[in-house]
């Protein structure tokens, strides 16, 4: 069976309609829509991420998508399925290792202040919510000797 006539893609929404009422495919889309009745499914990224756990895990899908239930994709679900692609790993972990993590007394406004506006300070910690600041390892003894030269003594 040719899976061309099996399925309508939705130009504007990510809708899928199956066109056959027995339809050997469309328990395929179990694993990538919610079915919102009468043989129409609504993908989302939840609904598509389900499952997958790698960047390879989202390209076989998509892949597979292309495969049994259309080979002709408008526009939408391009740009859809682009967007999976690139949201992929967009964040990079850090070793704890490789930062100090400090937590700063919110009522110490003069110690607030100076690393808000010491430059190499500001150019060396990074700000975390709850008055806290990350300095790089690497960073460290140049951070605790502007710090001294304040007055500060870690």
């Amino acid at each position: 069976t040719d899976t061309e006539e099996l399925f309508c893609l939705d130009e504007q929404r990510l809708v899928i309609r199956s066109l056959k009422e027995d339809n050997p495919y469309e328990a395929l889309l179990n694993d990538t829509a919610i079915a919102i009745g009468n043989h129409r499914y609504m993908m989302n990224n939840e609904s598509f991420l389900k499952n997958c756990r790698s960047e390879k895990d989202v390209k076989d899908k998509i892949d597979f998508f292309k495969r049994f239930i259309s080979k002709d994709i408008p526009e939408v679900w391009k740009n859809f399925f682009e967007s999976l692609i690139r949201q992929c790993h967009p964040l990079k972990a850090v070793s704890a290792d490789s930062y100090v993590i400090y937590q700063l007394d919110g009522n110490n406004k003069e110690l607030i202040q100076l690393l808000s506006t010491d430059p190499l300070l500001k150019s060396i910690i990074i700000r975390a919510e709850g008055y806290k600041i990350l300095v790089e390892k690497k960073q460290q003894k140049a951070f605790m000797d502007k710090l001294k030269a304040h007055g500060y003594l870690l």
